[in-house]
């Protein structure tokens, strides 16, 4: 494998066999196109790295199997003989054919990076929601087919920081982000202030509120705060739940109510703190 730079300063990833024809050439990285292509200008005209070198030209299409476009080896290029075959792999939910097998094409994956699986987008950031039956903010993110909910916030730039946070664990520092000069680190000192203000706002109010709470249907038969029946089915009576930031925690089945009890109020410190609401108080 050789290395040549492009105009901007760019590495590309090419073949030994090609080195030789691909350095007489000035490359630049065109962003004309939705997933950038590498091209140079022959005779006053634009023409592309795989077309100049390979040969390839329409109606033939390429993908790259990792997703990078600077790397051009022959391994890392997928032809597709006619438009449809690129079709098909580009839209069956993220994955191109490699030999014998199907490989998550991360140029797809990125591309929809800030796609929400259901609702309208309106927010100014990418990957984040309005959710409009809680009022909050949320974030969602894909990567290799896979969503990750990254969670609700009282304010749209939170949710933002989450999403940019989870883009550079998945895609790296070039992903496609709301805040491309914020650090890693930077992000999440952002998220640990931001988790402090909601534990204030939600400890003082609506989730203290909602701590003992079971999910709607489930009649309340304890003296114990997050406590309740279990199904018959069930060999321990008594099972303990607890909410905390839209969240339900399932903390498990107990023989009896007080141990039920016990577990609530130790899950409802570790989350709540000094304004945890609990069945045994400590003085």
């Amino acid at each position: 494998m050789r290395e040549l730079k492009t105009k901007s300063g760019k590495t590309i990833y090419i073949d030994d066999a090609d080195y030789g024809i691909a350095v007489r050439y000035q490359w630049v990285l065109s962003r004309s196109d939705k997933y950038g292509r590498v091209v140079t200008r022959v005779d006053g005209k634009t023409v592309s790295y795989k077309k100049l070198i390979w040969g390839i030209a329409a109606p033939k299409r390429t993908l790259h199997s990792n997703g990078n476009p600077l790397d051009l080896r022959k391994e890392n290029v997928m032809v597709f003989e006619t438009v449809g075959e690129y079709a098909r792999a580009l839209h069956s939910t993220g994955r191109i054919r490699a030999g014998d097998a199907y490989v998550f094409n991360e140029s797809v994956s990125k591309a929809s990076q800030g796609r929400r699986t259901h609702g309208k987008r309106n927010s100014e950031y990418i990957g984040v929601r309005l959710a409009p039956n809680i009022r909050k903010w949320q974030s969602a993110i894909k990567h290799a087919g896979q969503t990750y909910w990254l969670g609700s916030y009282e304010k749209e730039e939170y949710a933002a920081f989450a999403y940019d946070k989870k883009a550079i664990e998945l895609f790296g520092l070039d992903a496609r982000r709301n805040f491309p000069q914020m650090s890693y680190d930077e992000l999440s000192d952002k998220l640990l202030r931001v988790e402090k203000e909601n534990i204030a706002i939600f400890g003082a109010n609506l989730s203290k509120r909602h701590q003992g709470r079971l999910f709607s249907g489930v009649v309340k038969a304890s003296k114990y705060v997050g406590v309740a029946p279990n199904k018959p089915t069930r060999k321990k009576p008594w099972r303990a739940t607890i909410s905390h930031q839209n969240k339900q925690y399932h903390l498990g089945s107990f023989d009896t109510e007080e141990a039920a009890a016990k577990a609530y109020d130790e899950k409802a410190i570790e989350l709540y703190g000094d304004n945890a609401r609990l069945n045994f108080p400590i003085y």
